[in-house]
């Protein structure tokens, strides 16, 4: 299947999408299998000795058995519609269900309650806000929760997850609007003693939305492994286990104080928990530091003036001043100026009307500058 941020608006309608793309007018079937009547007798007749009538058929429905418990695999399913959601959760309810697979699945806005064999989430779309809890805390001790090549368009919430709990995430798309919230978790076992099989893995995955780890508490030996961050990043009062792995992390030029401040929290974070080694890298490539190398009355003169350098203009814009020039050699193959300036090499300069255009992400306005940009030139 293929899938689209729910955002798109190429198709008219998903009907039409689906069509296109997929050479089928529904992508999903609707979930509207009723627990009672519809799964519990295929349970009961394939589990037990005792035999019941079974009036439908299970299709895109697979019941198998994870050492002692039941357990339930849905595939190509819209679990979006408020009454399929509803029998999705009288079914997560079921007392001896022990795990959950949905592969293919579109999902709507929920709670689910993690059994304690685990749940796992395979090329899944989830449109509105979803959040994953865990059934019975204290009894609690799975396989854990997965997610594998899922697209988030809202907000993915972890942060009732205040135990011991194994998540992975791996090759995950979190779109614009999406935020990934570990507010406060494992925050319950940040101050235990001694080891933990428990982690936090995440693996080569893009978040386009926010990122929030207030609070939460990072398990030894977690990973975060080729990862690139976009917006807004909160990694404030968090705490990190020993051995974590923080490999390949990419974060996109600070353009705001909000992503300034994050991304000094992710600093802090690191500092705090004994990673001075990594702290001092990501701070070196991504941090503000060309900002010391911009002598500040002459800055504040060339904003005055109107004209700015081109190490100047990357701290008009917060970016580092490589990446600035990466982005011109970038430019200069692809035939483009993101970014219109005027001169050539050091003696280029950035016109401060067009640059907060372009900080205030108005292409429109940056469009109007650029014209109005090389008049102001040719009045030096």
């Amino acid at each position: 299947m293929t899938h689209f941020d729910s955002y798109n608006r190429f198709f008219v309608d998903s009907e039409t999408q689906n069509w296109v793309l997929n050479d089928a007018t529904n992508e999903y079937a609707p979930f509207d299998y009723d627990f009672e009547e519809d799964i519990l007798p295929h349970i009961i007749n394939s589990f037990t000795e005792e035999r019941v009538q079974a009036k439908r058929k299970l299709e895109n429905i697979k019941l198998f058995r994870p050492g002692a418990g039941i357990a339930i695999l849905f595939r190509n399913f819209d679990c979006t519609k408020t009454d399929g959601l509803d029998k999705l959760c009288h079914i997560n309810g079921f007392e001896y269900l022990s795990g959950m697979v949905f592969i293919g699945c579109r999902m709507g806005g929920t709670i689910i309650d993690t059994p304690q064999h685990g749940i796992v989430f395979y090329d899944c779309v989830f449109d509105e806000r979803f959040m994953i809890d865990i059934r019975d805390k204290q009894e609690y001790g799975g396989s854990g929760i997965e997610f594998d090549k899922c697209v988030f368009n809202d907000e993915i919430s972890f942060q009732n997850i205040s135990i011991d709990a194994s998540v992975a995430i791996n090759e995950c798309l979190f779109n614009d609007h999406s935020v990934w919230k570990m507010e406060y978790f494992a925050n319950d076992v940040r101050n235990r003693p001694g080891g933990t099989l428990y982690t936090l893995r995440v693996k080569n995955c893009i978040f386009k939305g926010e990122v929030n780890f207030y609070r939460a508490h990072i398990p030894e030996r977690s990973v975060f492994d080729t990862l690139t961050f976009y917006k807004d990043i909160n990694f404030a009062e968090a705490t990190l286990g020993e051995k974590i792995t923080f490999h390949n992390l990419c974060f996109t030029p600070l353009i705001s104080k909000t992503m300034k401040n994050g991304f000094k929290t992710f600093i802090d974070a690191l500092t705090a928990g004994g990673y001075k080694k990594e702290a001092k890298y990501y701070e070196t490539h991504y941090g503000d530091t060309e900002a010391k190398k911009v002598d500040k009355t002459e800055y504040d003169i060339a904003v005055e003036s109107g004209w700015l350098n081109i190490k100047q203009a990357a701290l008009f814009l917060g970016v580092k001043y490589s990446s600035l020039l990466d982005m011109r050699k970038d430019d200069k193959i692809l035939g483009v100026q993101r970014i219109p300036f005027v001169g050539e090499g050091k003696n280029s300069r950035y016109y401060v009307p067009l640059l907060q255009a372009y900080k205030n992400k108005d292409m429109k306005k940056v469009a109007e500058l650029e014209k109005e940009m090389h008049q102001k030139e040719n009045e030096i």
